[in-house]
């Protein structure tokens, strides 16, 4: 998590308040900027976390979630980073839409300019 005022990724819980049984709230203080925020943390399923090659296979929410933590209704959602190649290859197939005149949705989401070539 990045502090929400300069983006520094060192900050410490200042206060946790662990009473109520379906949350636990934080006050947490950015080392950087000494800006102050609130966090929450909630239960959620075990269908709703995969395990991230991304993230070094830590834990990640897999599929978008409405949550209620008191009052407060949250939707979260995690979406893996693209990999490094990822622009370049919808470049590629965007450039090869657009010469062989082909809408976007003859496309296969996910496959490379090759596989769109086969398509035609």
């Amino acid at each position: 998590m990045l502090c929400p005022q300069c983006s520094h990724s060192v900050h410490r819980a200042a206060v946790t308040n662990s009473h109520p049984e379906d949350q636990i709230v934080r006050k947490r203080i950015c080392e950087a900027c000494g800006h102050a925020w609130f966090t929450v943390e909630v239960m959620v399923p075990s269908y709703a976390v995969g395990w991230s090659a991304a993230h070094k296979r830590k834990p990640v929410l897999r599929v978008p979630m409405e949550l209620n933590a008191g009052r407060t209704r949250l939707r979260v959602k995690h979406q893996e980073p693209k990999d490094q190649l990822a622009p370049l290859r919808e470049a590629n197939e965007r450039r090869l839409r657009e010469a062989n005149g082909w809408p976007h949705e003859e496309m296969s989401h996910g496959g490379d300019a090759l596989s769109a070539v086969h398509h035609h």
